[in-house]
């Protein structure tokens, strides 16, 4: 069945978080604008169904939390400090309201259909930003700027931009209209996993597509996260005991140790271990406020690098009780799927996906797409997703 004409009859709703990083697209519309409609749609999901199931109780305990700690760093004169703090709490907000609005099933459906044709739409565009290159060169058809201003690093075209591998390299990583490959492989990597009901061209060749555009990121982080995820499932798929799971893991930090130089040269690991190594010098010099409760969400330190690694970032501007906040609040909303949980781990290490309302609209569109897929399996009756 090719793609439903009422796709966007619902789906339309969640346009608006295509205007927000990591996609490039936020200086296409005013802020105001975005915020406004942003703001409208975590209201509207929010109050979509008086359902109010426990997981949401815990969900809004967990965003009350965290919103309390951080009133105590925000410099209330300063507003930057107050925007980003805003938008994190509205991106948060609107994790919840997604959540709980998926409980009703018109909505789930719309937001299936979303996801699904929109990362069967972006490989397609990272297959033809490749095409486009190779046969018409460059051209900056929307007027794009990622990156430094005045840098000659990305190479544009009508679908998508490539970066090199390397200086002058000839392997280009397509992005989509991502700012960063690493910035798409955590989606690419999950739903190279995930199994779509119905049999249009979308549902029949999604993680092919997936698969695909994962390897024309060049991304560790991709590899990384499905070659993980492919142990786990190999583990569950043919009972492998413990003791075997664990020996497969160790093999791959001796392939890593081993080829520890090679990583450091073809990938940003040392630019992460350096500012990670920023947050280990400071750690010393934190008051206990601040490693319970963090430095605030624009901390300034003596160094030229940002401690820009994840985790680390997250637990040095929010602390201990913001790290664990931030955390529990991605196991609830994976509804505790432990390959999910997996993933977000991975991309958590690797920088600070909670700030992309995507992130957030991915997690729970593959819980929504596993359900919808365990459902049209299980019963023939059900409602198919028009994919």
């Amino acid at each position: 069945m090719l793609l439903s004409k009422s796709i966007f009859n619902g789906s339309w709703l969640f346009l608006v978080v295509l205007a927000y990083p990591p996609l490039v697209f936020t200086d296409k519309l005013s802020d105001t604008l975005r915020i406004f409609l942003f703001f409208v749609l975590t209201l509207y999901l929010f109050f979509k169904t008086k359902i109010l199931l426990y997981r949401h109780l815990v969900n809004l305990s967990i965003l009350t939390t965290f919103i309390v700690i951080n009133l105590f760093s925000i410099n209330f004169e300063s507003q930057l400090d107050l925007s980003n703090s805003a938008s994190l709490f509205l991106t948060l907000a609107f994790a919840i309201a997604l959540d709980r609005a998926c409980t009703n099933n018109t909505l789930s459906i719309s937001l299936v259909k979303f996801y699904v044709f929109l990362f069967t739409l972006i490989p397609l565009m990272m297959i033809f930003t490749l095409g486009w290159y190779f046969f018409f060169g460059e051209l900056n058809l929307h007027n794009l700027q990622i990156g430094e201003v005045g840098s000659n690093e990305f190479l544009y075209t009508p679908f998508g931009a490539l970066v090199p591998k390397f200086t002058d390299s000839v392997y280009l990583r397509s992005t989509s209209f991502f700012h960063e490959p690493v910035l798409l492989a955590f989606f690419l990597a999950i739903n190279t996993f995930l199994s779509v009901a119905g049999s249009g061209f979308c549902a029949r060749n999604f993680r092919k597509l997936n698969f695909v555009g994962g390897v024309l990121t060049l991304s560790y982080l991709y590899f990384a996260i499905v070659l993980t995820l492919l142990i786990w499932r190999m583990r569950d798929k043919f009972r492998l005991n413990n003791s075997l799971t664990i020996l497969y893991f160790t093999f791959i930090l001796i392939a890593l140790g081993l080829g520890y130089h090679a990583l450091l040269m073809t990938s940003s690991l040392q630019i992460r271990l350096d500012r990670a190594a920023i947050y280990l010098s400071l750690y010393p010099m934190l008051s206990i406020g601040d490693l319970w409760l963090g430095s605030g969400i624009n901390p300034h330190t003596e160094f030229s690098n940002a401690i820009n690694t994840g985790a680390i970032t997250l637990l040095y501007k929010f602390g201990i009780v913001g790290l664990v906040s931030i955390v529990t609040l991605i196991w609830m909303l994976t509804h505790k799927n432990i390959l999910l949980f997996i993933a977000c781990l991975f991309s958590l290490f690797s920088y600070e996906p909670y700030l992309f309302p995507l992130f957030w609209l991915a997690i729970i569109s593959f819980v929504a797409v596993s359900r919808k897929s365990f459902e049209h399996v299980h019963n023939s009756s059900n409602v198919n997703i028009g994919l």
